[in-house]
């Protein structure tokens, strides 16, 4: 992951409103502490952005205890829950990146659990 303001956006839209920290440390997994770039808290818990070279972060959290504090996700895996974290934060991304230089994004979620992207250049946006 690189980009850390597509991640507060996905994580809101996910209903994570909690307060957003830069350089804090979090408890993670198994009573574990992370020292992250950002982290953003979901209520008990807090999922974070460990730095593993310049720019690029990986994710972490006690992904039990965001599931427990947060009913609609207390049907997922850890890994499931990761992947629709990291699967948003991608599409604010995109939208972001391709927003910027004049398209228009529509997402549209399938059944699958994918995400169709569609681009279309807005020639009013010159």
């Amino acid at each position: 992951m690189t980009d850390k303001d597509a991640f507060v956006k996905a994580c809101r839209e996910m209903g994570f409103n909690g307060k957003v920290k830069e350089n804090t440390t979090i408890r993670a997994f198994d009573g574990k502490t992370e020292k992250c770039a950002l982290a953003i808290n979901t209520g008990t818990y807090d999922i974070g952005l460990v730095e593993v070279e310049e720019g690029k972060y990986n994710l972490v959290s006690d992904w039990w205890g965001v599931r427990r504090d947060n009913m609609k996700f207390q049907n997922m895996s850890d890994d499931q829950l990761q992947n629709t974290v990291l699967q948003n934060t991608t599409k604010h991304t995109i939208k972001d990146k391709y927003e910027a230089i004049g398209f228009d994004v529509t997402v549209e979620p399938q059944k699958t659990g994918d995400m169709q992207i569609t681009l279309t250049r807005n020639e009013s946006r010159y």
